[in-house]
């Protein structure tokens, strides 16, 4: 039986993102298991005391020792996460829609206060559970030499999360035509920020006129950009790439 056309680049693309996330793995294993058999130099006592230089000198080298071994132990976590992710989307790219969809929204709820309203103990729990993830990403980058708000992890992992369902929407709608597929993830995304805008207006009017994300601080990037002028412009955006698909040449024929 013939094989459809790019199976033998996805099965390579998959091999190759499962080897990585193998690696990632093991890397992260390693480290773990180096930090587990490091031994702390214990107490170096007070200065002038004898042999201080000796046991600040080993003090000093363990945690130089420690600081590295978590670096690579965070780095093999987050690269795990990483190539986990791709290996669903390779090997199932409408479950990796589905999910991504779901998770996307999920953080737009909580970001907008919207989870707290409907659960507290939830949006504890998602808060939680973000700001793990978050403090991983953190120290494993060492984004500290950036900034100090490790919330800003977080602004990057939801306009992560909207480009993954943009891509995974125009990815499983290519054979639809190269246009149609792009009009069909744009009106998804301008969707899903529509809600954002929305659930803000309603849980969290005090910041529906401060900057959409901490990233524009940080990069000093359009900080006069707003929570509303997003929700303006992903209306316009919906209703432009919602009048193009009505158009002739992007239905599908009878």
């Amino acid at each position: 039986m013939r094989r459809p056309s790019g199976f033998g680049v996805r099965r390579r693309l998959t091999y190759g993102v499962a080897t990585a996330l193998i690696l990632s793995v093991a890397l992260s294993v390693t480290f773990y298991s180096l930090l587990a058999t490091l031994q702390s130099p214990g107490d170096i006592g007070s200065p002038g005391s004898p042999g201080y230089d000796q046991r600040a000198s080993a003090y000093l080298s363990w945690y130089e020792s420690r600081s590295a071994y978590t670096q690579g132990y965070e780095l093999g976590m987050v690269g795990a996460i990483l190539f986990a992710t791709a290996l669903v989307v390779v090997i199932a790219p409408r479950l990796a829609l589905v999910l991504s969809f779901l998770s996307l929204n999920v953080f737009f709820a909580w970001t907008s206060h919207l989870l707290s309203a409907v659960s507290q103990p939830l949006a504890s729990e998602v808060s939680h559970i973000i700001g793990l993830q978050d403090g991983l990403i953190w120290r494993a980058f060492d984004l500290g030499i950036f900034t100090m708000y490790t919330q800003i992890v977080a602004d990057f992992e939801g306009l992560a999360l909207l480009a993954l369902v943009t891509a995974l929407i125009a990815l499983l709608n290519r054979d639809k035509g190269r246009g149609k597929a792009m009009l069909l993830s744009l009106q998804v995304a301008a969707a899903c920020v529509v809600i954002l805008g929305f659930e803000i207006a309603a849980f969290d009017y005090g910041e529906f006129y401060l900057h959409v994300t901490d990233v524009q601080v940080m990069l000093h990037f359009a900080p006069w950009f707003n929570n509303a002028d997003l929700l303006l412009s992903a209306v316009g955006l919906l209703a432009a790439s919602s009048a193009l698909l009505r158009q002739h040449r992007f239905r599908r024929p009878v």
